[in-house]
């Protein structure tokens, strides 16, 4: 005698049981909104700031330190590009 391909009603029982339980874990909490919400929260993290704050002090030097000139980088890229990727590229 062979097994039945679809489901049994045991099947779907058990499977609509381990979703109750794994969706009873979930809270759906509400998000405030970009312009309301509190104002303690939305002025604890501005983006355009810390960019502002950083980006001429630490981004710049660590990307000209990082980066090899382009010009360099491209010739070699066009040449040989394991030895670019060698040489330039992330290593990891």
């Amino acid at each position: 005698m062979t097994k039945p391909t679809c489901p049994t009603r045991q099947t779907w029982l058990i499977l609509a049981i381990t979703a109750g339980i794994g969706l009873s874990a979930c809270k759906i909490l509400p998000t405030q909104s970009a312009q309301g919400g509190d104002s303690a929260n939305s002025s604890a993290f501005n983006p355009d700031r810390m960019v502002e704050e950083i980006w001429a002090s630490k981004v710049i030097p660590y990307l000209q330190q990082k980066a090899g000139p382009f010009a360099e980088v491209h010739a070699l890229a066009k040449t040989d590009p394991a030895a670019a990727g060698a040489k330039y590229g992330n290593p990891k």
